[in-house]
């Protein structure tokens, strides 16, 4: 009997030193399995947020945008007047990629007072904008900083917690401010993100089980999101929620209210949970042991106080469920614990019938107790090298994960990355915006899924199916202008493993539109300057052979061939000096006008003898304001205007025909316009003359020109601070207009964009 009980006593200390164990690994594996839960949410909800801020930062930005504002503050401050300007309409079709694109509920431009300026849907335009009760949000706004921001907008607060909450609602806003030419801020632009499809989205993605949930509250303890038991809480407590948020508190009832509780206090007066408590007071932590949440049910949790974010997150799963594998276990280790006490106690009676014999098979059951011993050992020790190895890959995959972040961020370049059937793994920035597509619609789908574009979807699946030869490709992609497409450079490389076997590919798309504009502008100039160079080179080349080799010219015709070489040279030099003016406007230096007083009358009549001597078929007509009238014009720039419009007047009128040149005087200064009644243009022509080496159908009709002349005059021009438009009716004649303001008010140095 005594070593009966000893072999009691050790079942029991085994089964209570196993049990210990198990239940410790089991305990960090919880921890480990909540931590890397809500680690990843937060991680996704932090990548949202910064994707919003820089969305709406780069929109705040745009100089069409500040343009637009700049209008909106010089009409009068009311709903009248701001609804009746067409700005509103013309901000609307700007924004519209972005609201179309990223599911924005609605967007606000407000003024420093909190007066809505623009709206998407024009309510509340000229008043005090709803937004203004998110001060503290407002203020970071117009200190110039781009903010995100997730609160409950409650008009008040209801003293009684179980009633329904219909005014609740839950704001997701991402601001950042307008900025005027000199850097100050004049207006905010607010994007109102739709919570549903984004917020609600991301809390969703940290449910598993039937229990385990990760939800977002504020500082006072209210629920935002991502709760699945407040509706089934305030359902038992007769109180249905009418909104579609609540502003159920996380306070600690005392009790399961599910299973029949009553509490002791009312909800107001209930304290808040211990998690709801410490994440509240800013601290994050976890508790393995068990507390109690807002539904009185035990559960386990880690929790965490998002400064930037102004908002708490916690994972949290049910104590039931979260041991459950344990309880299963413990039951197991006690069945077997009971199986040996019975076991030993037959032995003991055998020990009485059989001493050698008993001893024999207690050293039997002594061998293969210490057997199953070692192998618990085991079992315990490479449970703990999975959870170290586990611990380990976690803080890998974290570092690897901000080392990816920050070189996707660094890219400007589209970068997409696939795994089997071109499934999408990564997609950064750049390629979001080039694709207009969101992250959460992309991610884990096929390639040729996310790709809306037919055409593209196309050429994008034929790349990436190539296995052999040049596995590159150039794309365009419609932009803002229907007229210039965005084009993309598509490069795809393999993603290869240790046996060189391809499971993935890489896809970078490269920005090439300049190089495209550029490419397509050195082939206009290489085939206009041959073309418009050879035709007076051969004509001297060939008058000058003939004055070279013949002694039997006439005098007469010498000086008539001199008098064409030299035509031909003029010619020649003014081909020449059009490309170097050409030159001189796209370069940084562009055009400075030397402005002086001087007539109108002797600066429009003095060019007009050269054409009257060399044109005998066209009637040349000059209206002028009063004698006397002066200009303060760079004479010599206007000049060379004139002669540029009368020179196009005269080729484009083969037929001859009547040219006027009419000079209006204005309240502001002064309207110039030369008519012809040529052979005129079409609408699209008349869209595209100002293009460089635009010509229209003047090519194939012989008519000599580099198609520079119409750009150079909107250049000089714009330098004294005018405009020019153009008027055309084919077979009817042609009109160009401009205005010289008085006194002139050359415009500022434009803004470069870069390559």
């Amino acid at each position: 009997m005594p070593v009966a009980a000893v072999l009691i006593a050790f079942a029991v200390a085994l089964s209570w030193w196993t049990l210990d164990r198990i239940k410790h690994q089991t305990r960090e594996d919880i921890g480990l399995s909540l931590s890397a839960t809500l680690h990843t949410v937060h991680t996704v909800l932090q990548s949202w947020a910064g994707d919003n801020r820089q969305e709406v930062a780069s929109w705040a930005q745009s100089p069409i945008l500040r343009g637009h504002v700049l209008e909106l503050l010089e009409l009068p401050a009311s709903s009248d007047a701001l609804l009746a300007s067409p700005i509103l309409a013309e901000i609307r079709d700007h924004l519209h990629t972005v609201i179309r694109n990223h599911q924005i509920v609605n967007f606000h431009i407000l003024t420093r007072d909190y007066v809505d300026l623009a709206t998407w849907d024009g309510e509340g335009v000229g008043n005090p904008s709803p937004l203004g009760r998110h001060e503290e949000f407002l203020r970071q706004v117009f200190s110039g900083h781009a903010s995100f921001m997730i609160s409950l907008a409650d008009p008040g607060d209801s003293k009684d917690e179980t009633a329904p909450s219909q005014a609740a609602r839950l704001s997701v806003l991402a601001g950042a401010p307008i900025r005027n030419h000199f850097g100050e801020v004049i207006a905010a632009l607010v994007f109102r993100l739709d919570p549903d499809l984004n917020f609600s989205r991301i809390l969703a993605q940290g449910r598993m089980g039937r229990t385990e949930e990760t939800y977002a509250f504020d500082k006072e303890g209210r629920v935002l999101a991502g709760s699945r038991f407040v509706r089934q809480v305030e359902e038992h407590l007769k109180g249905p929620l009418q909104g579609k948020t609540s502003h159920w508190k996380l306070r600690d009832p005392g009790g399961n209210l599910l299973e029949g509780f009553q509490p002791l206090l009312p909800r107001d007066r209930q304290p808040l949970t211990r998690m709801a408590a410490s994440a509240t007071g800013g601290k994050s932590g976890m508790d393995l042991d068990g507390y109690r949440d807002y539904r009185g049910a035990i559960v386990l949790g880690v929790w965490h106080w998002d400064k930037k974010l102004g908002i708490g997150l916690a994972t949290e799963i049910g104590q039931d469920e979260a041991y459950w594998s344990f309880d299963a276990t413990q039951n197991l280790v006690l069945l077997m614990a009971i199986l040996l006490t019975v076991l030993f106690m037959v032995l003991a009676a055998v020990l009485a019938t059989g001493r050698e014999r008993a001893l024999r098979l207690a050293d039997e059951m002594t061998a293969s107790l210490r057997v199953s011993h070692l192998a618990l050992e085991d079992e315990v020790r490479e449970r703990q090298k999975v959870a170290e190895e586990l611990r380990r890959a976690l803080e890998e995959a974290e570092q690897a994960q901000e080392r990816i972040d920050g070189i996707l961020k660094s890219i400007s370049d589209g970068l997409i990355v696939t795994g089997a059937q071109n499934r999408v793994l990564l997609m950064n920035r750049a390629a979001r915006e080039i694709l207009g597509v969101r992250w959460l619609d992309a991610a884990e789908r096929p390639l040729e899924e996310v790709v809306r574009d037919p055409g593209l979807r196309g050429k994008m699946i034929s790349l990436l199916s190539a296995k052999t030869g040049r596995r590159q490709i150039d794309l365009e992609i419609p932009s803002e202008d229907p007229k210039i497409p965005r084009a993309y450079r598509a490069r795809v490389s393999a993603v290869k493993d240790k046996a060189g076997k391809e499971y993935g590919t890489i896809v970078l798309l490269i920005d090439v539109t300049r190089e495209h504009e550029i490419d397509r502008i050195k082939t206009e100039f290489i085939t206009t300057a041959a073309h418009e160079l050879r035709t007076p080179l051969t004509s001297i080349r060939g008058f000058s052979e003939i004055l070279l080799t013949r002694d039997d010219i006439r005098p007469d015709e010498r000086i008539k061939f001199l008098n064409y070489i030299n035509r031909q040279a003029v010619h020649l030099s003014n081909i020449v000096n059009d490309l170097l003016d050409v030159s001189r406007m796209e370069s940084e230096q562009g055009i400075s006008p030397e402005f002086a007083v001087c007539n109108v009358e002797e600066t429009v009549t003095g060019v007009i003898p050269y054409f009257q001597e060399h044109s005998t078929i066209h009637r040349f007509e000059v209206d002028l304001p009063e004698k006397g009238a002066a200009w303060t014009v760079d004479r010599e720039k206007i000049e060379q205007i004139l002669k540029n419009l009368l020179s196009n007047a005269v080729k484009y009128s083969p037929g001859g025909g009547r040219i006027l040149v009419k000079v209006q005087s204005q309240d502001r200064g002064y309207e110039v316009s030369v008519h012809d009644e040529g052979m005129g243009m079409r609408p699209e022509q008349a869209q595209r003359v100002f293009e460089k080496f635009y010509r229209g159908d003047a090519s194939a009709m012989g008519i000599e020109g580099t198609g520079l002349g119409m750009t150079i005059v909107r250049n000089i021009v714009e330098s004294h601070g005018g405009n020019v438009r153009v008027e055309s009716q084919p077979q009817k004649g042609t009109a160009v207009t401009l205005f010289i303001p008085q006194p002139p008010v050359p415009p500022a140095a434009p803004e470069r964009e870069s390559s």
